[in-house]
Order: C-alpha cells, then sequence, then structure tokens
C-alpha cells in the first residue's frame, strides 16, 4: 500500500523506559510523514504529532522520555534539519536553522551531547566535445550545487547555483 511505519534508511527507537516504540508512519506519495509511537505490550499505534514532514531519518528518545529528536525537513525544497518533538504532546519546534543538511543522530546516555552528520551536496558543470568525452574541462569551481546548465544561442552556458550546497 501507499503507508509507511517506518521511512528512510532508519529503524524504529525504544523509549528509556523499553514500555514504547517511536517511528515514523505516513504516506509513500506524496510522502508526508509524522511521527508515532507503539506501545509494546499492545502493539497499538498513536500518531502523537500532527506535525507532517516530506523526508524523515532518524528518530531518538531523550533521556527523560519527554521527547524525541528526528532529522526531517518539512518540504522537498529545505535542507534537513534538527526538530525536537514533545511525547506526548507531539510539539514540534525546529531547532536548527541552517543551511546545513544534517544525517543522523546519537545522543549520550544523559541526552546532554548530540553528535549528528553534516552533508554537503557539491556539482559541477562540465564541457566536453561529444566526438571526445574523455577531454572534459570543468567551467565551475568551490562548493557550489551547480546544475541544470543550458546552453544560450550565443554560445554561454546558464545554470542554477545553490550556494548552500544541501
Amino acid at each position: 500500500g501507499n503507508e509507511s511505519l517506518v521511512s528512510g534508511l532508519q529503524g524504529p527507537a525504544w523509549s528509556p523506559d523499553g514500555k514504547t516504540i517511536a517511528t515514523t508512519i505516513g504516506t509513500i506519495v506524496p510522502q508526508s510523514m509524522s511521527v508515532a509511537t507503539v506501545a509494546i505490550s499492545t502493539g497499538e499505534i498513536i500518531q502523537f504529532s500532527s506535525q507532517k514532514f516530506s523526508f524523515t531519518g532518524d528518530v531518538t528518545w531523550l533521556a527523560d522520555g519527554k521527547s524525541v529528536l528526528i532529522h526531517a525537513r518539512e518540504t522537498d525544497t529545505q535542507v534537513k534539519s534538527l526538530w525536537q518533538i514533545s511525547y506526548p504532546s507531539g510539539e514540534a519546534k525546529q531547532i536548527t536553522n541552517d543551511l546545513i543538511t544534517r544525517f543522523s543522530i546519537s545522543l549520550t546516555a544523559d541526552s546532554n551531547a548530540l553528535a549528528t552528520v553534516q552533508g554537503y551536496q557539491i556539482a559541477h558543470v562540465w564541457i566536453a566535445s561529444i566526438a571526445d568525452g574523455g577531454r572534459a574541462k570543468q567551467v565551475t569551481s568551490g562548493s557550489d550545487l551547480n546544475v541544470q546548465p543550458t546552453w544560450t544561442t550565443s554560445g554561454k552556458i546558464v545554470f542554477t547555483r545553490d550556494s548552500a550546497g544541501a
């Protein structure tokens, strides 16, 4: 079907008391994911957050069991940010708001320190002869995401540059 109980590459997360599992839940097409819990004793699934995401990844409980962290993005045009979602109220708060994409979350046992991975995409525009593609010439540099090159009628190249690199 079109429904998903776990999204992305990461699995669900056990609560600190071992009685509940937090996971993502939602639809695949279009992707509209949120956070839910599964009660270990009954198997009951409760969507406790109304916040919708177009992408979700790791879900991690804070040590006190009163909230989870998730890396997610609200829309496909945003970078993946860290969100804190209160449990059981479901109140969602974006805790990073910059141009850096984040992947995976790991907390220390007391939740006083967080490890995450920052990700950047770099893409360059190259020019090559149809007859000799092996002699391509790179025409952009730096750490930008340069995409969708198009030749103009005057022989110049126009392309999209995303300096956020995400």
